[in-house]
């Protein structure tokens, strides 16, 4: 997935990921492939936690940074884009949903409002160009 939103031109300028081991190699393997540069960091909040809380941790971990990544857990993930968005999402294991927000800043995020631009998942890409497994490659899992 990282390579796909590199070439898409989505690189975050911040990935926030929750504390779970299989979420933190997870941001940090897509982060390799993508060759991005954003620093990333970890926040124990984001395991187990709902909605409010997710956007609480965007909150007061983005400042300048216009396109934050967040990293974490199922039901939470599609709780969060339906609660933003209005319209239902599933999420998938490694899924990638880009949201805009109808905010100018991270303040008062946890009222925000906004639209889904995009859902993607690994699965999509199964033996396609993106899919290092079919071109004979060692498989990356991003």
């Amino acid at each position: 997935m990282g390579r796909v939103l590199t070439a898409w031109d989505e690189i975050p300028d911040l990935v926030i990921t929750s504390s779970a081991a299989r979420a933190r190699a997870t941001a940090e393997e897509v982060a390799r492939a993508g060759s991005w540069k954003c620093p990333i960091v970890v926040d124990a909040d984001l395991y187990g936690s709902g909605p409010g809380t997710v956007l609480g941790v965007a909150e007061k971990s983005a400042t300048e940074e216009e396109r934050i990544m967040l990293v974490g857990h199922e039901p939470t993930w599609s709780m969060l884009a339906e609660q933003i968005t209005g319209g239902r999402v599933e999420m998938r294991t490694a899924g990638v949903a880009a949201i805009d927000l109808l905010a100018d800043t991270w303040k008062g995020l946890v009222e925000a409002r906004g639209w889904l631009r995009f859902v993607v998942n690994p699965r999509m890409f199964f033996g396609s160009e993106w899919d290092r497994e079919s071109a004979g490659e060692e498989p990356d899992g991003a």
